[in-house]
């Protein structure tokens, strides 16, 4: 790698190529028969550091909470962001528009989680979501180290009622949910 090449996450993508014909890439072969791929990619790596922009040295989040998830990683909290130039004269003028959450890692994680963020109404049944890998997935919680602190943005579904929010960390390949302190189902409750 570049001694010059900005911190962040990086994928190598290699494969072959004839001395005498560098312009034809070599085909990727599967049991003795090739595919129409001709390369391999390789990643995430991280490289310096995390990308910019993406953790913080502190966090002094709107609300805390200190919540561990499976001893690896902690929401110490969040803010809300609320759109208080609602044009429906009906619709609450303070909809929560955007929830920042503050993740530390405790330990390195042991996968790559994505953060669901559930709406649910009175009874408790889901009227919307916006999951997602933190950090718009730029940055993937397996190469998150002990003590960083990412800043992780979500967008809330527009217009949707709702009388509360759960959030949590799931494994994208099994839909496994790591159990929180306290939230064996690992669905923790804000509140604003």
């Amino acid at each position: 790698v570049d001694a010059d090449a900005p911190s962040g996450i990086y994928w190598l993508d290699t494969g072959f190529y004839p001395t005498n014909r560098p312009s034809r890439s070599l085909p990727l072969v599967v049991d003795g028969q090739p595919i129409e791929r001709n390369s391999v990619t390789i990643g995430p790596i991280k490289v310096g550091g995390p990308p910019q922009g993406i953790t913080v040295s502190e966090a002094s989040p709107q609300i805390t909470l200190n919540t561990t998830f499976d001893n690896e990683i902690t929401l110490l909290g969040f803010d809300w962001e609320l759109d208080r130039n609602t044009q429906d004269t009906e619709a609450d003028s303070n909809e929560i528009t955007t929830l920042t959450l503050y993740w530390q890692a405790n330990t390195p994680p042991q996968s790559d989680y994505t953060v669901f963020v559930h709406l649910l109404d009175s009874a408790g049944q889901l009227t919307g979501q916006a999951d997602g890998p933190p950090a718009a997935g730029v940055y993937p919680t397996s190469l998150w180290e002990p003590g960083e602190i990412i800043v992780d943005r979500h967008q809330l579904p527009a217009g949707l009622q709702y009388d509360s929010v759960n959030i949590g960390l799931y494994r994208t390949d099994t839909g496994q949910r790591l159990s929180a302190d306290g939230y064996p189902d690992g669905a923790v409750p804000l509140s604003h």
